[in-house]
């Protein structure tokens, strides 16, 4: 399979996507990490006649930094040809935010032309962001603003999503930084297998710690069954700006529910949850599976209206088996 991962600077997607490799290495199964960025700063490096600085590379011209990009997927595509890889993510942007401008990666026509089979976006918390980048050489010259990173990253979602993945017909996942690496594992390795957004109280608990173990142990045993993604695995800021707060929505709503199979809504306690019911009813009105575990002998008619309910996670996965799901067979990291 052959991945085509976007993502902004300084969001650590290398780092996952080494994680990734390590875990198929450990399945005895191989796979290459193509990094765009990686071919174009060794492409300066060699070529005696191009003296440029790095970290200014973004101050290029459009058609010399095409000439790079373009020169960078040749430089893949002759290598996968050469080697008979089957299975590679191709590590790279949608678009730059430089110097208070949008610039097109100039990536699309020669990554379409690999015809990937998955689109992905790697996302973090634009704090965590915001952080790395004024660690970083190159991106801390730009002082970027939360908002400006909220957006970028929002643009470079919708950008791999709507415009690339969309025309070819293929599949596209939003995944937390965070998330554990057998996501895009399974997603590689286990095309079949079905999605699941895990949806939960966080904001209300009343025992967190006890709850927040409750939902762990849950979460642990839907992984066996599910790709599953896990909201916790991108930093909640409460008391954020208005524009986070409206990105955690929309992050929610349309990607992770969005994307993914079915919604399975596990209530460790009984409180009440605008996030989980907003996402459970969103699953259902778009057709998704739905499932609440929630331990109520009287529930509203509205509960049982928006999905299938079950008191308890032993009664949930009990009738996961005898619908015939089975347990992803892999070997995990030690």
């Amino acid at each position: 399979m052959i991945v085509l991962a976007t993502g902004l600077p300084c969001s650590k997607k290398l780092e996952y996507f080494k994680e990734v490799k390590k875990l198929a290495k450990h399945n005895d199964k191989d796979l290459k990490i193509y990094s765009v960025g990686e071919l174009i700063y060794k492409a300066i490096e060699e070529e005696s006649n191009l003296k440029l600085n790095k970290k200014n590379i973004l101050n290029m011209s459009e058609d010399k930094l095409t000439f790079l990009v373009q020169n960078a997927y040749l430089k893949i595509v002759r290598d996968m040809e050469k080697n008979k890889v089957e299975n590679a993510i191709i590590n790279t942007h949608a678009i730059f935010y430089w110097k208070n401008i949008w610039r097109d990666s100039n990536n699309m026509k020669f990554a379409q032309d690999l015809d990937p089979d998955l689109y992905i976006t790697i996302i973090d918390s634009a704090a965590v962001i915001q952080e790395a980048m004024k660690r970083n050489k190159q991106w801390k010259t730009q002082q970027l603003t939360i908002h400006e990173i909220l957006s970028w990253q929002n643009l470079e979602t919708l950008i791999t999503s709507k415009y690339w993945a969309n025309a070819k017909r293929k599949r596209f996942f939003a995944i937390p930084k965070k998330q554990p690496a057998e996501t895009l594992y399974k997603l590689m390795f286990f095309p079949k297998a079905k999605t699941a957004y895990a949806s939960f109280p966080m904001t209300n608990l009343k025992n967190p710690e006890e709850s927040n173990k409750k939902i762990d142990k849950f979460i642990s045993q839907l992984r066996e069954y599910f790709v599953v993604i896990d909201p916790r695995t991108v930093e909640l800021s409460y008391g954020a700006i208005r524009a986070e707060n409206n990105q955690t929505v929309h992050r929610d709503l349309d990607l992770f529910v969005g994307m993914t199979d079915m919604t399975v809504c596990y209530y460790p306690e009984i409180v009440h949850s605008s996030g989980a019911i907003n996402e459970t009813v969103r699953a259902h009105d778009t057709t998704k599976d739905v499932f609440h575990i929630i331990d109520l002998e009287t529930r509203s008619p509205f509960t049982d209206y928006t999905a299938e309910v079950f008191r308890t996670p032993e009664e949930f996965f009990k009738e996961l088996e005898k619908r015939g799901y089975k347990k992803l067979k892999f070997k995990r990291l030690p």
